[in-house]
């Protein structure tokens, strides 16, 4: 009778499996397509799109979750090895091979941080992508990575110039004091050996009072136009930016200082006379572009800590992709923040939350006054 029975629950997982397949097969491509880019396939001209393989790290409502309580105690950066390798080991499980063969001749962009790859196709190309098994849903695209060019750096800051000094010296602003920053110093935490990239539209990092506290790429010889890490990115001595395809991160118009001003916020060491960082020991990775590229970056060249000052208002359903995207980061050890609150004036709530300060696993930092 036993052996009966456990013959019987074999078959009956076999036929739950067979249906789940079934109603997988049976799904209409548009029921796997964002509702924007339905929207957007109206129009007679091609979509930018991500599509989303059905293989990720993280498959299930909880999977986040389950995944911190099992690696509670791991190391960190030893975490971050084994994840990295299991993402890029899943973004070449064949599901993109078959998606590309189906969308020969598009440009396109092959994410691993989550098994997806970003292009743009015409209304016809979107169902049938929608109709394959290894498709999980088609989102808004994020941009696809630009051809890298060369450009010299505006100034070279050899490493070994680099000379923070030894104490802490400068005047405290109110802010700082208000946190309690200075009292952190007194106990010898400065943020020395951490990493902090920067998500922004430009950084100056000649300013006196971050050259000192710059990352930099020690394994990469700046102005030559060739990639000596073989990271597979040409002069990014700095970082990089995904938006011009260069190492140059200095904004192009002089005017837009926001990423010079959270750089100071973040590590601003008193060379000026006033300390503006919080951690004014810590350094300062210099990046520019989507998320999605910098978070592959941060994560490859060591970074602890990736910030952005910026909000993605309205996003629908691709607000679940930036969750997982998000997830995957922070599973590999990449603490996430993100200013918050710019939109107090302008936005009812809940819109005053946006992406990815609204994300639960990424860190929201508000403002105060005095």
């Amino acid at each position: 009778m036993r052996k009966l029975n456990y013959i019987l629950a074999c078959l009956a997982c076999i036929n739950i499996a067979l249906s789940h397949a079934n109603e997988i097969e049976k799904e209409s491509p548009l029921q796997k397509v964002d509702s924007i880019v339905q929207t957007r396939m109206k129009q007679s001209r091609p979509v930018s799109v991500t599509i989303l393989c059905r293989t990720q790290l993280l498959e299930t409502p909880h999977g986040f979750l389950d995944f911190c309580n099992e690696n509670a105690d791991a190391n960190r950066i030893e975490l971050r090895k084994s994840v990295i390798a299991e993402l890029k080991s899943i973004a070449a499980n064949g599901e993109q091979k078959s998606i590309l063969k189906k969308i020969r001749g598009a440009q396109t962009t092959q994410h691993w941080i989550i098994n997806a790859i970003s292009t743009r196709l015409t209304s016809k190309q979107i169902l049938q992508v929608a109709a394959m098994k290894e498709v999980k849903y088609v989102y808004v695209g994020f941009p696809t990575a630009p051809k890298q060019r060369k450009k010299r750096l505006t100034e070279v800051i050899p490493f070994a110039e680099q000379h923070p000094e030894p104490e802490i010296k400068g005047s405290v602003p109110w802010n700082l004091k208000a946190i309690g920053a200075d009292q952190v110093w007194k106990k010898g935490i400065h943020g020395k050996n951490v990493i902090v990239a920067m998500v922004e539209g430009g950084i100056d990092y000649t300013h006196r009072d971050l050259r000192n506290n710059v990352w930099i790429n020690q394994n990469e010889i700046p102005n030559n136009g060739i990639d000596e890490d073989k990271n597979g990115f040409i002069d990014d001595y700095y970082g990089f930016n995904f938006r011009t395809g260069t190492g140059e991160v200095i904004p192009e118009n002089e005017r837009h200082h926001h990423g010079t001003m959270t750089s100071g916020i973040v590590v601003g060491d008193g060379s000026g006379g006033i300390i503006t960082g919080v951690a004014p020991r810590a350094k300062v990775m210099l990046l520019s572009g989507h998320a999605i590229h910098a978070y592959q970056y941060a994560l490859e060249q060591g970074a602890d800590i990736l910030s952005m000052s910026f909000s993605v208002p309205r996003l629908g359903d691709g607000r679940g992709l930036w969750r997982l995207m998000s997830e995957h980061a922070v599973c590999a050890g990449l603490v996430l923040v993100s200013g918050c609150g710019n939109f107090q004036q302008s936005e009812e709530i809940p819109l005053q939350i946006r992406v990815p300060e609204g994300i639960p696993c990424v860190i929201g930092a508000g403002g105060l006054n005095k």
